[in-house]
């Protein structure tokens, strides 16, 4: 299995790293439920 080192950005949600949604193990995808989908950052 391949690891990615992925860096976040100021504004960029800490879950999904900015991405909006999630890749699952058991195949496809699944919206961010921190950020909505938008991959910006809820935390102030």
């Amino acid at each position: 299995m391949i690891y990615r080192r992925l860096e976040i950005r100021k504004g960029q949600c800490p879950y999904c790293f900015g991405v909006g949604y999630y890749h699952l193990v058991v195949g496809g995808t699944e919206t961010c439920l921190s950020c909505l989908g938008s991959g910006k950052s809820n935390v102030k």
